[in-house]
């Protein structure tokens, strides 16, 4: 039996990281390029890139999700694509940022047990 995350457990476990800024993105960054290195980028500040977490980026299907340590806070943005061209920026609230990436994975762990993984991944390691 396997035991699934609801989407509730998701976003609380995203958002208890996220008393500041940048432990939410120290932690997506770890847990996501970990899980699906594939679709996530991750850009570091610093010599080499080997300083704190500056962005991350999470492609899933025709969307990418973009979280930026900017002036202190964090900017939120999903990015439609089509055919790998961006066609839309939508700036988002990170608690609404956190729900729609959530709903992404959710939809693309149905097709993928390495998505699902990734997933689970999130509350339960």
């Amino acid at each position: 039996m396997s035991i699934e995350p609801s989407d509730f457990d998701i976003q609380a476990a995203l958002l208890r990281q996220g008393d500041q800024p940048q432990e939410l993105l120290a932690y997506l960054s770890t847990k996501m390029a970990s899980a699906l290195p594939e679709l996530t980028r991750v850009e570091r500040s610093g010599f080499l890139g080997k300083g704190i977490v500056r962005k991350v980026e999470i492609s899933l299907g025709n969307n990418r999700y973009a979280l930026e340590l900017q002036r202190g806070g964090l900017v939120a943005q999903r990015i439609k694509l089509v055919r790998g061209v961006e066609i839309a920026h939508e700036e988002l609230q990170v608690p609404a940022w956190i729900a729609q990436l959530t709903t992404d994975l959710r939809n693309q762990a149905a097709q993928s047990e390495t998505i699902a993984r990734a997933l689970r991944g999130l509350i339960f390691d």
